[in-house]
């Protein structure tokens, strides 16, 4: 399924700190897809992975949210399924 993988903490780190810039971004696909590489870069580490989780709150969040208000409900609801995916495993 993935082609790359950190060859350690450091490299994993340097990864994951370049692409926190784009959690702010104002396309959804660009932090969802942000969002599936924290996930799955960190899911054999609890630790990392709890932290990451308490990171990824606010953008999908401020995401879902950004939705509703501009009434793009479709956007809203795809969010909430990814949360909803997320809060599963």
């Amino acid at each position: 399924m993935w082609k790359f993988i950190p060859k350690d903490e450091d490299q994993l780190f340097d990864i994951l700190n370049i692409l926190e810039d784009k959690l702010k971004h104002s396309c959804a696909a660009i932090v969802l897809a942000c969002t599936k590489v924290f996930i799955n870069f960190t899911k054999d580490n609890d630790f990392i992975y709890q932290q990451v989780l308490k990171r990824l709150k606010d953008p999908l969040i401020t995401l879902m949210t950004s939705g509703e208000i501009s009434g793009n409900y479709e956007m809203s609801y795809i969010i909430l399924s990814h949360i909803y995916i997320i809060i599963l495993k």
